[in-house]
């Protein structure tokens, strides 16, 4: 099922905004649209949305898609079927952005995600949080009173209980997991691109800057944008991050750096926004040092398991390594570090292989940093988060997330036997 539009002059840009906003975000979606609108599509930027909603009278969903014009919206098709409106299906977001990219044909394509996000960890099925759970009004804000999240003071007794998927589709109950988001990208690439990458894809949504999303991202663009940290439900200022494209069409570097310098344009009077960009080149080198990381650190759990075991404990315990809301998400810079500075006191039991050990560990902890350093290409943080550096992985302290034991990243690093390791020493 094709769009009934007439196929658009090619322009430098075509930005697709996934919006899943059939839950308790919709509020939030209005706003963002407005914000859009304030530059809307020319000839630079063919600005399309897709939008799924819920009718308020008859309580199901539908999807409309939209070129944002200039002060105007232009509908180019509704979608009343409740499954084809469905955002947590892989099909609706390959549909919507193949016939985008067949309907407005451009010189690069970004695709960005709007909704909740959880990171490498899938939900089980349930209820979404509701706004009053999550959100209180703020009238700090220097435009108009919207809500902002305060994950900061909320504590989780049930995690289960808690169901952020992305895009997330609350009539029903679909969100798009790991191997749905591959799956869906894959079909983008290989149908709509022709085997191309995009250039760019951004999480306007929590918790996403992290080495297992980078692991499936990698293979469908080149650059990366999202939070380590959770989102104010008021998300991107689209204003601001779209505002390169009334002057110019930059590239897609350029527009990745603006997107994260206007989101700390946005919250400058908070202490605790994160926003990166990843250049996703370099995501199989940083891969393939955390998996040699990984047998390092297996091999001395095996050999000295209570050392080594209290080296990881030290290296990322709260107090002294950055952590966001959810707390087994934490920096990877900054842990690296930690272990390098913590590895000179570290022996294995057998002495002959001590230094070789330890001269080994540090050597792919300073390349581990190195590598970090080279893929974020751009990092702003509010005060809170002063040492985090872009992307976080996840290191639980207590219990393993039944979900974690299917993440392509940890099966092919070996991060997961590590942590089955250390958790159960």
């Amino acid at each position: 099922m094709s769009y009934s539009f007439q196929s658009a002059a090619q322009a430098k840009w075509t930005v697709m905004v996934y919006m899943a906003a059939n839950n308790d975000l919709d509020i939030f979606a209005i706003e963002n649209i407005k914000q859009m609108m304030r530059i809307g599509s020319n000839e630079q930027l063919n600005l399309i949305i897709f939008l799924a909603q819920e009718h308020h009278a008859s309580r199901e969903n539908y999807a409309k898609i939209i070129k944002i014009e200039k002060d105007h919206q232009l509908l180019i098709k509704t979608i009343n079927n409740s499954k084809l409106a469905d955002s947590g299906d892989p099909k609706t977001l390959i549909q919507f952005c193949n016939n985008t990219i067949a309907q407005f044909p451009a010189d690069h394509y970004a695709l960005i995600f709007w909704n909740h996000g959880t990171g490498p960890l899938d939900p089980s099925t349930g209820r979404t949080l509701t706004v009053s759970e999550i959100f209180e009004f703020d009238y700090s804000l220097p435009e108009s009173p919207l809500y902002l999240p305060l994950f900061s003071n909320f504590e989780i007794v049930d995690k289960k209980s808690i169901q952020k998927g992305v895009c997330f589709d609350e009539a029903t109950g679909n969100f798009l997991k790991e191997r749905d988001l591959d799956f869906a990208l894959k079909m983008i690439c290989k149908q709509g691109l022709n085997n191309n990458k995009l250039d760019l894809i951004g999480f306007d949504t929590c918790l996403m800057a992290m080495v297992e999303v980078m692991y499936i991202a990698k293979n469908y663009a080149h650059l990366m944008v999202a939070s380590q940290e959770v989102e104010r439900g008021t998300g991107w200022n689209y204003k601001k991050a779209l505002s390169l494209f009334e002057t110019k069409a930059p590239t897609p570097l350029e527009f990745a750096k603006h997107i994260v310098n206007a989101y700390a344009k946005t919250y400058h009077f908070a202490n605790d926004y994160t926003l990166s960009c990843l250049d996703l080149s370099v995501a199989q080198k940083l891969e393939s040092n955390i998996k040699e990381l990984a047998f390092l650190l297996h091999k001395g759990l095996s050999n000295n398991p209570e050392t080594v075991a209290q080296l990881l404990r030290k290296s990322r315990y709260s107090h002294h390594c950055i952590h966001f809301d959810e707390p087994d998400y934490i920096d990877l810079d900054n842990f690296l570090r930690n272990l390098l500075r913590n590895v000179a006191h570290v022996a294995l039991l057998n002495s002959p292989e001590n230094s070789s050990f330890k001269k080994r560990i540090s050597e792919v902890l300073a390349e581990g940093l190195e590598l970090i350093k080279t893929m974020v290409v751009a990092n702003k943080v509010g005060s809170l988060f002063d040492k985090a550096k872009g992307v976080s992985i996840y290191f639980p302290e207590h219990v393993l997330h039944k979900s974690y034991k299917k993440s392509q990243f940890s099966i092919y690093t070996d991060w997961l036997t590590v942590i089955q390791q250390f958790l159960a020493i």
